[in-house]
């Protein structure tokens, strides 16, 4: 069991880190990977935002992933 808690923690760090660290990149160098500012939770977490979908992909992937 603290095996599991253990790698959560590790998970939602290293997660946490991409994050800023993709965040922090100019929109010049996400465009060039292909994303935008509202896709790069999505990118790391591989979820949308609840409640705040605006893409149309973005709700596809949602509904797919929920059903």
């Amino acid at each position: 069991m603290l095996k599991r808690i253990y790698n959560y923690l590790i998970s939602y760090q290293e997660k946490k880190v991409a994050l800023w660290q993709i965040d922090n990149l100019s929109d010049a160098q996400l465009k060039d990977i292909g994303y935008t500012r509202s896709q790069l939770y999505e990118a790391v977490y591989g979820k949308p935002i609840q409640n705040k979908v605006k893409s149309k992909r973005s709700w596809q992937l949602y509904k797919t992933s929920n059903a």
